[in-house]
């Protein structure tokens, strides 16, 4: 549950950073554009995330979060496709089903971690889940920062680089999908 929580919240937050340098840079959006385009995965997290809660009440919440690093997964493998003349339609896809997967894993792993322990320690669960969503999220970006830096150097983003800001945002991409599907193995086993 904790390294699942760990990895899913890892790719949450570096898979926004990585969309809002793509669609910025390379896409030309305007900021406030790009944000538009990527509240889509919130939409859906708010969309799926009731549904997963009474999903997890009636089958194994374990089952449900699964399921969610499943589609979180699928969501950022796709992602790695990115390049300058990508369709809309293969982002809206990777960002709803990135989305639907977050909604999923969100609500079902918070309940599969507070079922795990008695009530009086309600509040250390749910620390303990925070201090990890902080930790994931550190995570995932110093990876991200880390495979900019190791391809673009001290080169400001401009025209002349995009082919290697690309190249190092799929790497990222590709890091982010793996650490995903880490995560589905971890879940499985119920870590």
């Amino acid at each position: 549950m904790a390294i699942t929580a760990f990895l899913n919240y890892a790719a949450f937050v570096s898979v926004s950073f990585i969309l809002t340098l793509y669609l910025q840079y390379l896409k030309g959006y305007s900021p406030i554009t790009a944000g538009l385009i990527i509240s889509v995965q919130s939409v859906m997290m708010v969309i799926v995330s009731p549904f997963a809660g009474r999903l997890s009440d009636r089958i194994d919440p374990g089952n449900v979060s699964t399921g969610g690093m499943v589609l979180t997964s699928i969501g950022v493998s796709l992602m790695t496709l990115i390049n300058f003349d990508n369709a809309p339609y293969l982002g809206g896809l990777s960002l709803i089903i990135f989305g639907a997967g977050i909604g999923l894993f969100y609500a079902s792993n918070t309940k599969l971690v507070l079922s795990s322990v008695d009530k009086r320690y309600y509040g250390i669960a749910s620390a303990t889940l925070s201090n990890l969503r902080s930790l994931g999220q550190i995570f995932g970006m110093v990876i991200v920062t880390l495979v900019i830096a190791a391809i673009l150097g001290d080169m400001q983003i401009a025209p002349s680089n995009y082919p290697l800001v690309i190249m190092s945002l799929r790497i990222s991409l590709v890091a982010i999908a793996v650490l995903s599907a880490i995560g589905i193995f971890t879940s499985i086993i119920k870590d």
